[in-house]
């Protein structure tokens, strides 16, 4: 990975990368890892906040607002998976990438049954590891600039007591806004749209962000839990967004 601190975020991009002025945290005990992501990260114009440990990691997670957390999975104190639990537990739902080096598979699942919206298999190549953080980053914001300007030319979907107006990207559950993200909204207006059709993973991942990559299709069950936890009443044993047998998720009106 050293042979990559000649390489300059900054010329992958032929304009503004979605990381500027954002607020990261990153949490991993290995420095030569931190020294090498601060300098791309920092080249993309992002506020960096950086960690050893991992009790002092969740500490910082959960009393201050990133729009990015960054986890590695063997820390010092509190590792990466109980930070990710924990915090969604608490109802923090910043995008989360999990750091892991090979041999930690099984840990690297149970970060993304957690929670964990994406993950990188140390070593990574820089590129990919700025796509991934761009991707999460632009997935995380919430339309508010679309809700603020809307026009409602297209009636609302009701389905018992969830709300969605289409035109705003607004979704109400019991008469409550819910806070979406432009994806987790994507993802509920297909199902919404398509009541009682099957979609597979693989489906749900081409259509929603546009890529028919197999290696990244886990990120559609992040989504699924997210919206879950978000919708509804109890996520055990959901009311509006099943899986089906053959694990096809669709939506029940």
């Amino acid at each position: 990975m050293s042979s990559l601190n000649n390489f300059n975020t900054k010329d992958l991009y032929g304009k503004a990368p979605s990381a500027k002025g954002k607020r990261i945290l990153l949490v991993e005990d290995d420095e030569d890892i931190v020294g090498l992501l601060k300098i791309h990260l920092e080249d993309l114009n992002s506020k960096l906040i950086t960690c050893l440990n991992g009790t002092e990691g969740f500490e910082i997670a959960s009393t201050q607002e990133f729009d990015l957390i960054i986890l590695d999975i063997m820390l010092p104190g509190k590792v990466g998976t109980e930070i990710c639990r924990d915090l969604r537990k608490a109802g923090n739902f910043t995008p989360i990438m999990m750091l892991s080096a090979k041999a930690e598979k099984y840990d690297k699942i149970i970060g993304l049954e957690y929670g964990a919206d994406a993950y990188m298999t140390k070593p990574f190549r820089i590129m990919e590891f700025i796509n991934q953080t761009n991707t999460l980053l632009s997935d995380g914001e919430f339309s508010n600039s679309i809700k603020e300007t809307c026009n409602e030319n297209h009636p609302p979907l009701i389905f018992g007591d969830l709300l969605i107006k289409p035109d705003c990207k607004e979704v109400f559950l019991n008469d409550e806004a819910l806070q979406l993200s432009i994806k987790e909204f994507d993802l509920l207006f297909l199902f919404t749209s398509n009541p009682g059709k099957k979609y597979s993973r693989s489906e749900l991942y081409k259509t929603i962000w546009g890529f028919d990559l197999k290696e990244y299709e886990y990120i559609v069950n992040s989504y699924i839990n997210r919206l879950r936890n978000k919708i509804e009443p109890n996520i055990q044993s959901p009311t509006y967004l099943k899986t089906s047998p053959d694990r096809g998720y669709y939506f029940d009106a």
